[in-house]
């Protein structure tokens, strides 16, 4: 874009990173939303605020720099001040570690012994030696008795030291061999 000075046309890349202008220090519009004007002059967001990729001005960041980073009164805040957050997006996280459940953009934990939960109340998937029942995870050694892991609340597929699985897929005192 250009401008008139005089009798002539001159460029506005002449006032860095500006698109158009109206003379040779006043710029009217920057070149991409990574700048904000400011007294005809195109600042970069995140010379402004840290970790800010676009913005709409002065102290009014829209848009974040990676997925470490949401938005929180126009302010780009470091995910690692939710727990237990491992990915944000703009309104904030977007997926939680292992043991933990996402509501609100916010995460919780699953509780005690759950790997994977569908909120609070609901464990989907436990800690190895645990199974998960009705609001909780139970260790399999006392659904099935002796049953280090479990395929469901009645059936073992591994059996503590000195134990084997039987038909019933129960596990059962090894007898000693005698010569």
């Amino acid at each position: 874009q250009y401008f008139l000075n005089g009798t002539k046309c001159q460029s506005c890349s002449l006032i860095s990173n500006c698109f158009s202008c109206s003379s040779g220090s006043n710029c009217t519009k920057c070149v991409s939303s990574e700048y904000f004007l400011n007294n005809g002059l195109c600042i970069l967001c995140s010379l402004n605020q840290t970790n800010c990729l676009t913005c709409l001005g002065l102290n009014n960041c829209v848009t974040c720099v990676g997925n470490q980073f949401f938005l929180n009164n126009s302010k780009c805040v470091n995910c690692s001040l939710i727990l237990n957050c491992s990915y944000c997006e703009t309104n904030g996280c977007s997926q939680c570690a292992i043991g933990s459940y996402l509501s609100n953009y916010s995460c919780f934990s699953c509780g005690l012994n759950c790997d994977q939960c569908d909120n609070g109340t609901q464990c989907i998937q436990c800690i190895a030696n645990w199974y998960p029942t009705p609001g909780t995870c139970t260790l399999c050694s006392d659904l099935v008795p002796n049953c280090s892991e479990c395929t469901d609340r009645a059936n073992c597929s591994t059996c503590e030291q000195d134990y084997f699985r039987n038909t019933s897929n129960q596990c059962q005192l090894c007898t000693k061999l005698t010569a």
